[in-house]
């Protein structure tokens, strides 16, 4: 199974919460998001390419920023970067 869609969820802009789903390209599963999933939106990893690179920011308070970098270089970011992370 692979990775094919990436959900970023945030109310008004803000980022907070993420979930995936995997594929066989017969079955589809969903994995246990990470924080809110409050009106989300969908990020299909382009045809014939892959996740190469997936870096987080978080706090206590919970995720920040994600980005998430394909191997053709598709890059999809949600959230603020912290300066120590």
């Amino acid at each position: 199974m692979t990775l094919r869609q990436i959900n970023f969820c945030g109310v008004n802009g803000s980022f907070e919460g993420i979930q995936g789903f995997v594929s066989d390209g017969k079955t589809s599963v969903s994995l246990k998001q990470l924080g809110s999933t409050t009106l989300c939106e969908a990020w299909r990893v382009p045809d014939g390419d892959y996740i190469s690179k997936l870096e987080l920011s978080y706090t206590s308070l919970g995720l920040q920023y994600v980005m998430i970098t394909t191997h053709k270089n598709a890059v999809k970011v949600r959230g603020t970067k912290l300066q120590n992370s």
